[in-house]
Formats: C-alpha cells, structure tokens, sequence
C-alpha cells in the first residue's frame, strides 16, 4: 500500500471488490461521530444518504438522525430485527442488496470479514 493510503475495504457497490478508504472523503465523515443510545454502534450511509444503526442490546438496525449541529447521531426509526442465527454481516449484505451502501463504518467491515458465510463465496 502506497504512503497516505487508508487500508483496503469491501466496495459498497459490490461487497467482493475492494477499494481503498479515503478518511477526507465526505461519505466517512459520521464514523468518528458519537451515537446516542448506549451500544449502539454505527454501520454506515444505506439507500438515499441515511445512516444506519445497529443496537446490540435489542439486535436491531435503525435508521439514525444525523445531528450537524451537534455532530452527533441519533438512533430513530427500527428498520428491522436480526433473524434468529443471523449475524451482523449476514444483515449488512442483504442490507447493501436491498438499499446499497454508500459507504460502510470499519465496524461494519469487521463484521463483513467475519461472517463465515461470506468467506465460502470468496
């Protein structure tokens, strides 16, 4: 990797391609914002510009407000329930098949890189 690159990600667009963070770029700039609501962890923009939102707790993905004048996220709406033995990563790709992704938290791509069943399709 060449000096000033960030480390590779999965592609939004396309979760088996790779391409390289770019931390200035404006679709990253909520992952060091703080998310209300304890655990809540945040995954990334989806669909038209909203940031999502993952609970640990209820093992729910919300939709989150983005609050500029705080630089701050607020969890909102319930988008829906993990299914009973699925996991995060699982929930991420049909998430990015359903919305797409315009870009992913490195949370969430830790959790992409994890889900076993995405290393059977590599």
């Amino acid at each position: 990797m060449a000096a000033g690159e960030g480390p590779a990600f999965p592609c939004p667009a396309d979760v088996g391609s790779t391409m390289v963070r770019d931390p200035n770029e404006d679709a990253y700039r909520y992952d060091e914002w703080p998310v209300d609501g304890g655990e809540t962890r945040y995954l990334g923009v989806a669909g038209e510009g909203g940031a999502m939102l993952y609970n640990p707790t209820t093992n729910e993905l919300t939709r989150g407000e983005v609050d500029e004048l705080n630089d701050r996220i607020v969890p909102g709406e319930t988008e829906r329930e993990l299914d009973p033995g699925e996991s995060l990563g699982e929930a991420l790709e049909s998430i990015g098949d359903s919305l797409g992704w315009e870009s992913l938290s490195e949370f969430a791509e830790e959790h992409l890189d994890a889900d076993p069943d995405r290393a059977d399709r590599d």
